[in-house]
């Protein structure tokens, strides 16, 4: 086993600023023959995925993600893991960086938690093994290896990948995006990232930690289904969950639990407009003292004219809902000030694909929404299109104001 671990100084990129406040802004943040990743052979890189981010107390923006190598056969391919880093909101990033690396195997699914207790970053890893002989006949790991690393020093240098959830010999799916820190209540400090677990990761529940990361428990919640998830905390310490949708091509799942997240309320349909496929973002923000949870997702090809500008009616993805990638795209953001119930908002990346995703809020105030994607102009992606370059990781920013 041979871990690499790397960091670096913030040599900083300039990127364009707003023409207008109030408009979605777009920032690269890594495109394969564009972005140098230091300390690594990015030649043997094809797209980017799956991107983690989190802004911590100091206001750093941290970015960590996974490339493809062209010899990877499938979308369980992310050989090495990414940080980027921002301290100015996106405008400016640190050098694009590999912080991870275990051979040829895929280090997926991960988490990204900021502990504003100890001021650390924590990622979760889980490691899946590509040899045949590691997997069973689906291809989906009986067996894999799940980890964590730490860094004190905003994403600039990380800790030793420690191993974690030895009990759990299958596959540790750790949501996706980010994880959060409880604030409010009796488990206030706690860790916790939703997802699940078993041979083909199917087993929903919570991870988490009231140490800080230093050692994990899985809270089953008894249901069977897509177990990737995405949660926030309201001001009442209820935490609210979006499960990914897997019976329907639209919605998302969402629950709520009172404890903690050890317990989890009965699902119901939510968001029916945005495409199911997907792992989404949820957020808990600020306005003033008013509190509000932000949704960002794909719209996908057939409900994003609902939202569309008339001036922006001809630069629409479509495609055939059977086409996954076709179906992530014109990426929507909503807001909801009544915890979920009600949300309003609408198209912000016409023309994209647009995949995973995650949100968060900047010190100004302004929402930002990494996401991997393929901007307008690039040729329709099949399904599988995922080891295409043209697949990056990218932010928009957006205001209040464009959400209200």
């Amino acid at each position: 086993m041979a871990f690499i671990l790397l960091f670096g100084t913030a040599l900083l990129a300039q990127t364009k600023s707003a023409e207008n406040s109030d408009k979605p802004v777009f920032t690269t943040i890594c495109k394969i023959g564009v972005t140098k990743i230091d300390n690594a052979d990015d030649s043997r890189y094809t797209g980017c995925r799956e991107p983690n981010a989190v802004v911590t107390d100091k206001g750093t923006l941290v970015v960590v993600f996974g490339p493809h190598d062209q010899d990877a056969k499938n979308d369980r391919a992310h050989q090495d893991l990414i940080c980027r880093t921002s301290q100015d909101n996106g405008s400016t990033w640190s050098p694009a960086r590999r912080i991870m690396d275990y051979n040829m195997e895929s280090l997926l699914p991960t988490s990204l938690i900021y502990d504003s207790e100890t001021s650390k970053l924590i990622l979760l890893v889980n490691v899946i093994f590509n040899a045949p002989e590691r997997n069973d006949k689906l291809g989906v790991n009986t067996a894999c290896e799940h980890y964590i690393l730490f860094s004190d020093d905003e994403g600039e240098s990380w800790s030793k990948p420690e191993s974690i959830l030895e009990d759990e010999p299958g596959i540790c799916v750790f949501g996706g995006g980010h994880g959060i820190q409880l604030q409010h209540g009796k488990y206030a400090g706690r860790l916790l990232v939703p997802g699940g677990v078993g041979p083909n990761g199917s087993i929903q529940g919570v991870f988490y930690s009231d140490d800080h990361g230093r050692s994990w428990q899985f809270a089953k919640n008894g249901r069977i289904g897509n177990t990737e998830a995405t949660a926030c905390e309201l001001p009442d310490g209820t935490i609210l969950f979006h499960w990914r949708e897997q019976k329907s091509q639209f919605g998302v799942q969402t629950c709520i639990s009172m404890d903690g997240g050890i317990t989890i309320s009965e699902p119901s349909m939510a968001l029916p407009d945005v495409w199911a496929g997907c792992n989404n973002s949820l957020l808990s923000v600020t306005l003033g003292e008013e509190h509000a949870v932000i949704f960002a997702g794909p719209l996908g090809p057939e409900t994003a004219d609902k939202y569309i500008l008339e001036k922006q009616a001809g630069t629409l993805k479509t495609g055939s809902e059977d086409s996954r990638q076709t179906a992530r795209s014109n990426g929507g953001a909503f807001i909801s000030f009544d915890n979920g119930t009600s949300w309003s908002g609408g198209l912000i990346t016409p023309g994209w694909t647009f995949g995973y995703n995650t949100a968060v809020q900047f010190p100004d105030g302004e929402i930002g929404i990494i996401f991997e994607g393929i901007p307008p102009g690039v040729d329709e992606l099949e399904r599988d299109g995922w080891d295409k370059k043209e697949l990056g990781i990218y932010l928009v920013k957006l205001s209040f104001k464009w959400l209200l």
